[in-house]
């Protein structure tokens, strides 16, 4: 799908809870005491299968809240190859190079192949980079809508085990662009969902902008159930995410008046996904359990048995739309 659209309103709100929030704690004070739970070794997972794409697993150890890692070598776009050497090697000592992956959709099975270093220097030279850089494909099964997978890993000892299915595909009724107020350039992309009065739905959104973003990025509250609009109509408005990337204030898409919004002339892909609930379950607690605040951690819900993480289901569509 490519579309021109344009999608005006006279209206625009925004909740600013933030500002009410801090209003509030300005009047008040409390000591909070936090008793951290003991640290139990756990492997972690993240994952994903996807309609039409291979399935791919990284593999990690976590780490109790007192180590320490400098992450800030990841942002250094100028690492050289000694830099990066060093940095893989740490990256090996965080997972189990070892481990044995198997995925089967109950007809075909698979063991997945690691990952070979000249491809992640590869990824690394196209900007794109995880930590660790690691991790397990398969070239034998490919995601297919209606159908569920089931992922084994032996790792040092233990069995991991997971279950996820990709649900039917999704399209919105519409995708526009919404100018922010007093703004002739900035504004939301506003998707119209038309949800499904029979069923529990959960939508994810990721937008790429083409020439400026290296992968999808998440919106911001992009990730949501249909609570409270179970079988309705409605448009809801997607605001552009970081991706974990730093900002650059002097380019006038990511100072802070604008780096929430997207601007007009651009080309956009906006993936479009449905969820299956265990997928969402995760990402949902995962916002809100990482998410600075005044709030009490709360525990991030996991699908990996004997594990920690995620491996995750998207039924995905792909929508191309120029920002009009």
């Amino acid at each position: 799908m490519k579309a021109n659209i344009g999608f005006q309103n006279k209206t625009h709100t925004r909740l600013i809870l933030l500002g009410i929030l801090l209003l509030s704690f300005a009047a008040c004070e409390k000591t909070i005491s936090i008793d951290p739970p003991g640290y139990e070794d756990k492997m972690v997972v993240e994952g994903y299968i996807e309609n039409d794409q291979y399935p791919y697993i990284y593999l990690s150890r976590n780490q109790s809240m007192f180590d320490s890692f400098d992450f800030s070598m990841l942002l250094d776009s100028n690492m050289n190859m000694e830099q990066l050497n060093a940095l893989i090697a740490k990256a090996y000592a965080m997972t189990d190079t070892n481990a044995v992956m198997v995925i089967t959709d109950g007809a075909v099975k698979d063991t997945l192949q690691r990952v070979s270093l000249m491809q992640i220097a590869m990824d690394f030279s196209q900007g794109k980079f995880h930590m660790p850089p690691i991790y397990w494909y398969s070239k034998k099964i490919k995601g297919e809508v209606g159908h569920s997978y089931y992922l084994d890993i032996f790792t040092e000892g233990k069995h991991l085990t997971s279950q996820v299915s990709i649900m039917p595909l999704f399209h919105n009724d519409s995708i526009g662009f919404l100018l922010k107020p007093n703004s002739v350039k900035y504004g939301n992309i506003m998707v119209t969902i038309h949800d499904d009065p029979n069923q529990r739905d959960y939508y994810r959104y990721e937008v790429k902008r083409m020439g400026k973003d290296l992968d999808y990025i998440p919106a911001v509250s992009g990730t949501f159930a249909d609570d409270y609009f179970n079988g309705r109509t409605f448009a809801y408005p997607l605001y552009r995410g970081s991706g974990g990337v730093a900002r650059d204030e002097n380019d006038p898409d990511d100072n802070e008046e604008n780096r929430d919004y997207f601007a007009r002339g651009d080309t956009v892909v906006v993936k479009t996904c449905k969820l299956d609930k265990a997928t969402y379950d995760f990402w949902n607690t995962f916002r809100t359990g990482t998410s600075a605040g005044f709030t009490e951690p709360q525990p991030i819900k996991t699908n990996i048995n004997k594990g920690l993480g995620i491996f995750g289901a998207y039924a995905a569509v792909y929508d191309t739309v120029i920002l009009r």
